[in-house]
């Protein structure tokens, strides 16, 4: 276990897409049942005392310019003193049905929100998109590292928590039993799939080594 990173009465507020809101309307506590829900009840445990609020305010379906448009009301508006952000997927796979969003577009959109976060004195994690076909070779996914690799640069040039979800999930993937045990239809990640995000975050912010 590594120091803990978080202090009594921080707020940490994760958005995204459906990987981060899985199900959170319907649990009474608002969480979900995915990574936010593993990595709430880890921080719980490592707390030593301190008091850590988490908030969920992830949307199924939704792209970077979704964020982008309800940044005020659900992020600044919470004030949180934290955020993690986890992003990508439906800009690359809703190209499918004409509502992709180009990497140039992800990047102004992920630099539009970064830099509204950061002005508002909010601390900034970072989460790469993980996958969006059970095939590293697909096209799709050769274009998901291009918006991970746009994550790790904004991490860097802002001096945000960078979380590589993407290379843990593959190299999850590469030593489990399968594709499917993580990833059941290439983008929506199993219990296992979401366990593994979660240690990447932990990892990633110091809680665990």
């Amino acid at each position: 276990m590594a120091q803990f990173p978080f202090k009594d009465g921080d707020k940490i507020l994760f958005q995204g897409d459906s990987i981060t809101d899985c199900g959170r309307r319907e649990d009474p506590f608002g969480i979900g049942t995915g990574y936010v829900s593993i990595i709430k009840g880890a921080l719980a445990a490592a707390t030593r005392g301190a008091r850590i609020e988490i908030k969920n305010r992830g949307v199924s379906g939704d792209r970077s310019i979704e964020l982008v448009n309800r940044w005020k009301e659900d992020c600044l508006d919470l004030h949180p003193t934290h955020v993690s952000i986890m992003v990508g997927v439906n800009d690359i796979w809703h190209d499918n049905v004409g509502r992709g969003i180009s990497a140039a577009g992800y990047r102004a959109n992920m630099r539009h929100i970064v830099e509204r976060t950061i002005a508002a004195g909010i601390g900034l994690i970072l989460v790469t998109p993980t996958t969006v076909d059970a095939d590293p070779a697909h096209p799709y996914n050769v274009q998901c590292a291009e918006y991970a690799a746009a994550v790790e640069a904004f991490a860097r040039e802002y001096g945000a928590v960078f979380v590589n979800a993407r290379e843990a999930m593959w190299r999850a993937v590469g030593a489990g039993p399968s594709v499917e045990y993580y990833l059941p239809d290439g983008v929506h990640p199993s219990v296992a799939g979401h366990a593994v995000i979660a240690a990447a975050w932990l990892e990633a912010v110091g809680v665990i080594r």
